[in-house]
């Protein structure tokens, strides 16, 4: 949801910074259009003193009326371009929540399920070696029945914690299930 969510405020915000810059776009080709009737103006023959000076002051209007919309180009843009790196900030956030387990602080089985086809894809190209090992608490169940499941939920903790203390970079620690890692 938060994904979804994030994401189509970043579709709506890449939106406004393209029809912007499409406004922005128009404003310069009518600018370009003003210099070019500008020069047009000048280049006649017939243009005396009054003419320069109505060309000058349209020039100056024109020129004055593009630097205001440039700076708010560019206050947009900085606007536009603080928020897209915020909502790029949600989506990791949302990212690293998805492939983590919540107990555990570990992987959970989707980031398992991934780092296991990427090493054996890596390991079949001959990159890297391959080892997988599973562990699993013998008796966990009569464990949660005996002590509860808030203590068993520290023993998973302590587990997931001392895996992820003892795992290489190389290594991923994931919870694969209940008990299971």
């Amino acid at each position: 949801v938060a994904v979804r969510r994030t994401g189509a405020e970043f579709k709506d915000a890449m939106g406004r910074v393209l029809q912007r810059l499409d406004v922005a776009g128009a404003d310069t080709s009518a600018f370009g259009a003003t210099l070019v009737e500008a020069k047009g103006s000048l280049a006649s023959a017939a243009v005396d003193a009054p003419g320069v000076q109505a060309v000058v002051k349209r020039l100056s209007g024109a020129t004055s009326d593009m630097v205001k919309k440039n700076r708010d180009l560019e206050s947009e843009l900085r606007e536009s371009t603080a928020q897209i790196t915020t909502l790029q900030d949600r989506l990791e956030q949302a990212r690293r929540e998805a492939f983590t387990d919540a107990l555990t602080g570990i992987g959970n089985r989707r980031c398992f399920d991934i780092a296991l086809s990427d090493h054996c894809e890596r390991a079949s190209l001959g990159e890297v070696e391959l080892s997988l090992l599973l562990i699993d608490i013998d008796h966990f169940k009569e464990f949660n029945d005996t002590y509860g499941h808030r203590i068993g939920d520290q023993v998973l903790k302590v587990v997931g914690a001392k895996l992820e203390q003892m795992s290489r970079d190389v290594d991923t620690p994931a919870r694969y299930g209940g008990e299971e890692f």
